[in-house]
């Protein structure tokens, strides 16, 4: 049996209102630092500065007019999914972090990192630091956290992440420098919506000649479950080659679709035709079979390929919104130049 992932015309559902992005602010102090042994540079921002479109700070020492031999930075800026206004689109926040020391002084005592120090701190120190999103929903709303980290570390250097997706602080996703990641974490509001709490740690540090070097990408994605929407599947007509069932289930991108083609055409090319069902029928080429949908309001919402069985199984995700649709599937019979075609199969999403 083959299976087949395809994405079912958006045309055919109507749009639905943006997702607002997270209110999202530093809940440390955030900043960066790098030292020499004898001073240390910091630039920081105070606990609950508001991230707005982004915040970036940067620190580096080194002899005037040179190359820095220790500098560190970090960036936060908006991240999303999708498309807003679209089902299954999200809201959260990347940060980006890079520390680098070089040097060829052998008498060189440097080292860079992350800092929760505040500003104009007198004795800066290394250590983590994090921002905090707050997205404002109903309570017992579900959906998922979408986490992506790319990480690297040199020898002398370290990096970490941390991600708390229900405000409870312990971390429910943990990443190091070792090995990238990708996770779906599930979470469901409480009476004060959904608090995600995003926590980096970096550090580099080099006596004598060397360098030591860490990098890391760590974006945070909430998107809300489909909510309030059940689906009911109708057949309809005669099944002339083969029969269509379906079904459905929640999905971080909206709705998944499963349908079964059983049956049909061994061993061949099909696709599924969705739109609007006929008044009339109209029959197909070699005048075994006809298409239940209205030639003038379909779409090709793509193709599949049969087993020996005549069996295939397509998999498409449609935006979690209301909407009624009908939909066909038809398979080739090259032996006898006809297309064959299954029932019909009416899909209302409330």
């Amino acid at each position: 049996m083959k299976t087949q992932s395809l994405f079912l015309v958006a045309a055919l559902i109507a749009p639905l209102a943006a997702q607002s992005g997270p209110g999202a602010s530093t809940s440390t102090d955030y900043g960066v630092l790098a030292g020499d042994g004898a001073s240390t540079t910091l630039d920081s921002e105070a606990v609950n500065t508001a991230i707005g479109r982004g915040l970036s700070v940067r620190a580096a020492i080194g002899a005037a007019n040179t190359r820095p031999g220790a500098v560190a930075g970090t960036l936060v800026a908006p991240a999303g999914v999708g498309r807003p206004g679209m089902p299954g689109a999200g809201r959260g926040l990347r940060v980006q972090e890079h520390g680098a020391i070089e040097t060829t002084d052998p008498n060189a005592t440097l080292s860079c990192g992350t800092s929760a120090s505040a500003p104009g701190a007198a004795t800066p120190t290394q250590g983590a630091h994090s921002v905090a999103m707050h997205f404002a929903v109903a309570a017992n709303t579900g959906g998922n956290v979408l986490i992506a980290w790319e990480a690297r570390e040199s020898t002398g250097a370290s990096i970490a992440g941390s991600v708390d997706v229900d405000g409870d602080g312990t971390a429910d996703w943990t990443g190091t420098g070792a090995a990238n990641d990708r996770q779906s974490v599930p979470v469901t509001a409480g009476a004060q919506g959904i608090t995600i709490t995003i926590t980096t740690n970096g550090s580099a540090s080099v006596t004598g000649a060397g360098r030591a070097a860490y990098q890391a990408a760590l974006s945070v994605v909430f998107v809300p479950s489909p909510a309030g929407l059940s689906c009911t599947w109708t057949s309809f007509g005669p099944q002339c080659v083969g029969s269509l069932a379906g079904a459905d289930a929640a999905h971080p991108r909206g709705i998944a679709l499963t349908l079964d083609v059983r049956g049909a055409t061994p061993s061949t090319h099909g696709f599924l035709v969705v739109g609007t069902q006929a008044a009339s029928p109209s029959p197909l080429p070699g005048n075994l079979c006809n298409l239940l949908v209205d030639r003038q309001r379909s779409h090709f919402a793509g193709g599949f390929r049969t087993d020996a069985n005549g069996d295939a199984t397509l998999q498409l995700v449609v935006p979690a919104r209301a909407f009624t649709i009908d939909m066909q599937a038809l398979s080739f019979d090259r032996a006898q130049q006809a297309i064959g075609s299954t029932n019909g199969l009416n899909l209302v999403c409330r």
